[in-house]
């Protein structure tokens, strides 16, 4: 359930925390499929119904965030903020007209036109779900940043691999 947990306040959906769960089972033997979906439903509403209890500030940032995203999208607008270094950021989810390609061996591709992208209309599914992680993303890229110029400002050793960093005392 770890995975399930640490992801709560990215906003995972319970379809997506049961299915996060489902995979970890399978992995310790449940070949079982219909037993291993219901294990994973019951453990995922538990989850979710514990958060709440255990975990309240987090349950509110959860809402403040999907309430910021709603409030953006309402107004057709794209998610933006300016991260703590000063970077202004923008998501990027739109609805994109697609083209549709015959190949020579008669097979249909679709591919997003991105020719138009600017003017193409917000995606509020996206915008939503994809706001919590990168906006948490933003904040732990930024920390990282501060915390390597820092560091290097005292003369000290620093290392990162990918969102985890090191440094001696």
């Amino acid at each position: 359930v770890k995975q399930t947990v640490m992801t709560y306040v990215y906003g995972v959906t319970m379809m997506g925390a049961r299915e996060q769960i489902e995979n970890r089972l399978e992995e310790r033997g449940w070949t079982n499929e219909r037993e291993r979906r219901k294990v994973a439903s019951y453990l995922s509403r538990i989850i979710f119904e514990s958060m709440g209890e255990v975990f309240g500030p987090v349950v509110a940032l959860r809402a403040w965030l999907d309430d910021c995203a709603k409030f953006a999208v309402s107004s057709g607008q794209p998610v933006c903020w300016t991260s703590p270094l000063g970077f202004p950021i923008e998501q990027p989810y739109r609805k994109l007209p697609t083209v549709q390609v015959w190949t020579p061996l008669q097979v249909c591709i679709t591919l997003r036109d991105y020719r138009r992208e600017s003017a193409a209309p917000v995606d509020p599914r996206r915008q939503r779900n994809g706001f919590p992680p990168n906006y948490i993303h933003s904040l732990d890229s930024a920390h990282m940043m501060m915390t390597a110029l820092a560091v290097r400002r005292a003369g000290g050793v620093f290392a990162a691999v990918h969102d985890s960093f090191w440094t001696h005392a």
